[in-house]
């Protein structure tokens, strides 16, 4: 048992030097012998980490090293997926953050999980699907979405989460908000430029992570470029 502790400890401080490097992506799937299952084991533990970046990073190296596993071992992948989304449900009486930001970085890089999880994501955001009340969470499944959308716009259409999205363009949360402003634009949804020509209008704030990087960004800029996004299409 102590073994196990020192190796997790090991591998933990392997990993967070890593997930600060620029060439994270390259070097997380290099973690000393460790298989692919362990680093997303460790992996997990980053997703309410104390500094954004390494947070973020976590979620991404995630879905890189998912796609590793996969290729060894595909029936262990889907078993990482299934944790994540048992980790959401109410069964699991615990606060699963970086749970639905991770489940799109694995359908990110895998083709083989979208048919059977795409759904289950988009079905976190509204109330006739598995709605997640605790906002935080909301956030999350709404970044994975845009996430998922900006590599695979087809899958999220054809889940509908187009009109899925469009109540929380009235969010309360900036975050959720603007998250679901960023979603329209990905998607080219065209029944919501008026809601995004409005939306031009708010200047609330959000720190965003995207292409890696974690940068602080307003409700009128993403909604400008949502809204030109979808009217070029």
């Amino acid at each position: 048992m102590v073994f196990r502790r020192n190796n997790l400890r090991k591998i933990k401080k392997q990993l967070r030097d890593i997930l600060v490097s620029e060439k994270f992506l390259e070097e997380v799937t290099h973690v000393g012998d460790y298989s692919p299952t362990k680093i997303i084991n460790a992996l997990f533990s980053f997703y309410c980490d104390m500094e954004p970046l390494v947070k973020w990073r976590a979620i991404s190296a995630t879905g890189v090293v998912a796609r590793l596993l996969e290729k060894e071992d595909p029936a262990k992948a889907r078993e990482i997926i299934r944790r994540l989304v048992w980790m959401l449900s109410e069964e699991s009486g615990n606060i699963a953050w970086g749970a639905p930001e991770a489940m799109a970085e694995m359908m990110v890089y895998s083709d083989k999980l979208v048919p059977d999880f795409a759904s289950i994501l988009v079905s976190y955001i509204y109330e006739d699907g598995n709605f997640l009340e605790f906002e935080p969470l909301q956030a999350g499944a709404l970044w994975g979405i845009s996430r998922l959308a900006e590599v695979k716009p087809d899958i999220m259409t054809a889940h509908e989460a187009g009109p899925h999205l469009m109540q929380h363009l009235s969010s309360a949360s900036s975050t959720n908000r603007a998250y679901a402003v960023w979603a329209m634009g990905l998607l080219k949804y065209k029944p919501a430029i008026e809601k995004l020509r409005e939306l031009q209008n708010d200047v609330d704030e959000i720190m965003l992570y995207e292409n890696f990087k974690l940068f602080r960004i307003t409700i009128t800029a993403l909604a400008e470029r949502s809204l030109f996004k979808v009217l070029e299409h």
